[in-house]
């Protein structure tokens, strides 16, 4: 395939890429064997994804999971150019996480799948999402110290939630289904907003801010948001805010009054029944 490949990190569990298509509009690849187990999140633009005899449509809102040997073809029916995150993972990670999440569903299941990745794409949930945006974020810093560790903490963290997804039968089987006309209209409004979110979740966001950032009006944009994401915006943002404080706590010694404030809520008493009613525990017992 015509891209741009930019290694960004390597490690011997994974490595992770900058992967930036130049094919043309209604060019369809030729099959392509897949080397390794891949994680892929597409951060801008959609395509075509045809593995064996089933096509899946790709965008920002799934993520694409890849069985080493897997036979595949791309194909791009637009001119928007895509984007993604390409994380390879090596076999002993997944086998160990497969293994994990599949003993506590053994009761219901004879044996392991056959595949690593029993399936070829998930919803992109806000926790996903929220990783993946501190993953690339962290590797556009990636000499400053501490940054190879955190790399592989989140790697690690991507892979749970991943097989999380996979094997819990109670997740959000949602998304909403979309018109093709929908989709080609608001996926870019989508994108923007939720990009904007994740950089900005730690200070006071409005309502007309994101919309104006997503270049929509607010009633539209609220509509739209809950359509392509099951969530409101306040939801979403929330998630991204509670996320941020569970990853401080577990990771700094920073006190809690400080992560409530870092991580964008601006009532401690709020962040402190949220993040319960969230996690079923305090902030003080997640850090234990």
């Amino acid at each position: 395939m015509n891209a741009d490949l930019n290694l960004l990190f390597a490690s011997p569990s994974a490595r992770v890429f900058d992967f930036k298509c130049r094919e043309q509009a209604h060019s369809i690849s030729p099959v392509e064997c897949a080397p390794q187990f891949e994680i892929n999140f597409i951060r801008h633009g959609r395509f075509g994804y045809r593995l064996e005899k089933k096509t899946y449509a790709l965008d920002s809102q799934t993520i694409m999971l890849v069985n080493a040997g897997a036979e595949q073809v791309f194909v791009h029916d637009h001119d928007v150019p895509d984007e993604c995150t390409n994380i390879e993972i090596a076999a002993e990670l997944l086998e160990t996480a497969n293994a994990v999440f599949w003993k506590k569903e053994s009761a219901v299941r004879q044996k392991l799948p056959r595949t690593l990745f029993p399936q070829s794409t998930l919803p992109a949930t806000p926790l996903c999402d929220f990783l993946h945006a501190q993953l690339f974020s962290t590797l556009q810093r990636r000499h400053s110290a501490g940054s190879a560790l955190k790399t592989e903490t989140l790697i690690v963290q991507l892979v749970t939630e991943i097989y999380r997804g996979l094997y819990d039968r109670r997740r959000d089987a949602c998304l909403a289904r979309f018109d093709e006309k929908l989709k080609r209209r608001h996926l870019e409004t989508v994108e923007r907003a939720k990009h904007f979110m994740q950089a900005n979740f730690q200070r006071e966001l409005t309502l007309s801010e994101i919309a104006r950032r997503a270049f929509v009006s607010e009633f539209h944009f609220s509509r739209i948001f809950r359509k392509f994401t099951a969530r409101s915006p306040y939801q979403y943002l929330l998630e991204l805010r509670l996320h941020h404080a569970l990853l401080l706590l577990r990771h700094t010694s920073l006190s809690v009054t400080e992560i409530c404030f870092a991580s964008g809520f601006n009532s401690f008493t709020h962040f402190i029944a949220t993040f319960t009613k969230r996690y079923k525990m305090s902030p003080s017992k997640a850090r234990a």
